[in-house]
């Protein structure tokens, strides 16, 4: 398992988004690696959104793991 946290970066290339490319070669780097699992951080708001995107995707809810993307963007 791997966790991705804050990218710091010089924010004239936020345009470019370099920050999700930064997040994509580190996923990239786990699965290299034979990493099974792969922690993105929260889906608090709709800036978090586009954690949505990657597939498969799981998420901790009440009722513990789930894969419904539908339900977890509803509660944003």
């Amino acid at each position: 398992m791997a966790h991705y946290w804050f990218s710091f970066y010089d924010l004239a290339y936020a345009r470019q988004s370099l920050g999700l490319w930064l997040m994509l070669d580190c996923i990239r780097d786990a699965e290299q690696r034979g990493l099974k699992n792969y922690y993105l951080g929260t889906v608090y708001g709709p800036n978090a959104l586009y954690k949505t995107n990657f597939a498969p995707l799981e998420w901790w809810g009440e009722a513990g793991w789930s894969r419904d993307i539908q339900l977890l963007k509803s509660l944003i």
